[in-house]
């Protein structure tokens, strides 16, 4: 089975698209040339949608780099400061309810810095509690989260930051009890599960903000189109923290390493987050791990990752989804260190060439 998802990069500063890969693929000349119907009908029939465009035609739970989101709102809503702490014993009670750290052990007291470095989930369900649902909704939606982003291709879908009113309207069949919004609710949403959906394109375009200096920007790839950015929507105070722990989680400066080391480069001040989002209960795998037998692909988490680079020009924003790739560490990480390795050798080459006045191949 070829891997499934999708890869977004932008130029932070612009938005222009450097690259949009969606897979699986599928040969564009079977309208043009003549083949058989049956060829052409099977391709909206397939099952692995290959006529789908994942990067902007397709949503998913962002999973932990939603935390991007989280820190900024705690930080800007001051719910938190650089220096509020929060205990992580591996676990969060809520009610009669536990929701646990993917550290099962925990990871102690632990502050913003090292909260985005080590994706700690206890830290940020009490950063979601103390800013509520709508904050949270209303900071993802100035990170372009939950709407279209404008890129100029037919079909974008806008994927979801969900209402109190939108919950109402989905469980209309239930009793009225079982329709509010719930404080649960928002546990989720703090670490991206639950209700909320994204597009692999919506989270480049938050990660493009993060890296321009707070600027949300429109992605286009038509060069005749002029950049489209925002006003800033963050202090320089809260991105330089939330960079901090951005680069802590790719470089091993300290024991113990971020989540995402395995997109580290050597002489490149690369930034990152994980995202691991569960598509089942972790007891659905549990029935199988509990027999050493593998976990069936279709129950294996998402896997997310999302970067840039400080010490490079342009400055890139990537975004890397593997549909049931299982860990956004181990298998996200990796391809977005590639993707970042080959645009900046393209980019030495470019300027290389430029310097001896030759022609661009």
């Amino acid at each position: 089975r070829g891997e499934v998802g999708a890869i977004a990069v932008l130029e932070a500063e612009t938005g222009a698209v450097l690259a949009l890969a969606s897979s699986p693929g599928y040969n564009p000349n079977v309208f043009v040339d003549r083949v058989p119907d049956a060829l052409r009908t099977s391709l909206f029939e397939d099952s692995a949608r290959p006529m789908s465009h994942r990067a902007y035609q397709d949503n998913y739970a962002p999973g932990s780099v939603f935390k991007f989101v989280m820190a900024s709102a705690g930080l800007e809503e001051g719910v938190i400061t650089p220096d509020s702490t929060f205990y992580c014993p591996g676990r969060f009670r809520l009610g009669t309810r536990t929701w646990y750290c993917w550290k099962r052990a925990g990871h102690g007291h632990i502050a913003i810095v090292n909260a985005l470095a080590y994706s700690c989930d206890v830290f940020f369900y009490n950063v979601g509690l103390a800013l509520g649902h709508e904050r949270i909704l209303e900071w993802g939606r100035r990170f372009g989260l939950g709407e279209k982003s404008g890129i100029d291709l037919p079909g974008e879908i806008p994927a979801l930051m969900p209402t109190e009113v939108w919950k109402r309207q989905l469980l209309a069949h239930l009793p009225v009890q079982d329709r509010n919004w719930f404080d649960g609710d928002t546990v989720n949403i703090s670490i991206g599960q639950g209700y909320a959906l994204t597009t692999p394109l919506q989270n480049a375009v938050m990660t493009a903000a993060v890296l321009n200096g707070g600027r949300r920007v429109r992605p286009y790839l038509n060069q005749a189109l002029a950049p489209v950015r925002a006003e800033p929507f963050l202090s320089e105070s809260t991105i330089a923290l939330i960079l901090e722990g951005a680069q802590k989680c790719v470089e091993k400066v300290t024991f113990p390493s971020g989540t995402g080391t395995e997109a580290r480069i050597e002489g490149m001040a690369v930034i990152g987050k994980t995202g691991t989002t569960q598509v089942v209960s972790l007891d659905a795998q549990k029935l199988y791990t509990a027999k050493d037998l593998p976990i069936p692909y279709k129950l294996r988490h998402h896997a997310w990752f999302v970067a840039g680079v400080l010490d490079r020009e342009p400055r890139i924003a990537v975004c890397v989804l593997i549909e049931h790739g299982q860990s956004g560490g181990h298998v996200s990480a990796p391809r977005a260190k590639s993707v970042i390795e080959y645009f900046y050798k393209r980019e030495a080459e470019r300027t290389m060439r430029a310097a001896r006045g030759e022609a661009a191949p």
